[in-house]
């Protein structure tokens, strides 16, 4: 196993994943496969351990599967920081989850199923066919579930006047489909983040705990 300061003059040699490394607040690091982009956020991730997260503080790393968060635990792991209490390797849904909804979920008042159960596929499909039946009276095609998921995750706050200020029918779909799954005891993948968002945005002491 190498140390990650071994790994810095690789990354120095490409001026992308260099300025990647090298910058302070917000980065986005747009680039294809096979570019570097894992290495980069790696090395980046053990910088800021090693240089400015201090205990009790960690970093968080969140990716969208359970294969990515293998390959940068495993990376990790070869730099010598697969210490867990300094570096959260997760999905998001598990972080929002784990780190958020079910700690803090209820003192917050976050209105979350209880007991939590997570819908399966099948659930989800069938409650938003009976929210478009309800809506619209009739069958819609795939294109039209993805209008109604992007609406959805656009606008976390549903009493905003971009949520209420419009008739869209997406809209109305998704209200009556997040009405059947809290029915039913029900949370989604993305009612997961939603409902994560909603900590983070609206209860400063969930973020500064």
């Amino acid at each position: 196993m190498t140390g990650w300061r071994d790994e810095v003059p690789g990354i120095r040699k490409n001026a992308g994943q260099w300025k990647a490394f090298e910058s302070k607040g917000n980065c986005v690091v747009l680039a294809g496969p096979g570019s570097g982009k894992t290495r980069t956020i790696v090395m980046k991730v053990a910088r800021l351990v090693t240089e400015a997260i201090t205990e009790p503080h960690r970093i968080a790393v969140l990716t969208y599967s359970n294969a990515c968060v293998n390959e940068i635990r495993r990376r990790l792991s070869n730099l010598r920081l697969d210490d867990e209490s300094r570096v959260l390797v997760s999905t998001v849904h598990g972080f929002c989850l784990v780190e958020l909804i079910m700690p803090f979920a209820r003192l917050a008042g976050v209105s979350v199923p209880e007991p939590l159960v997570v819908a399966t596929e099948a659930q989800r499909s069938r409650h938003f066919g009976e929210a478009v039946a309800e809506v619209l009276g009739r069958r819609t095609d795939y294109k039209f579930r993805m209008r109604c998921e992007v609406a959805r995750m656009a606008v976390q706050d549903r009493q905003s006047p971009a949520w209420t200020g419009d008739d869209r029918v997406e809209r109305k779909v998704v209200d009556a489909f997040e009405r059947r799954m809290a029915r039913a005891g029900l949370i989604d993948f993305d009612g997961m983040v939603l409902a994560g968002v909603e900590l983070i945005d609206k209860h400063e002491w969930v973020v500064h705990r």
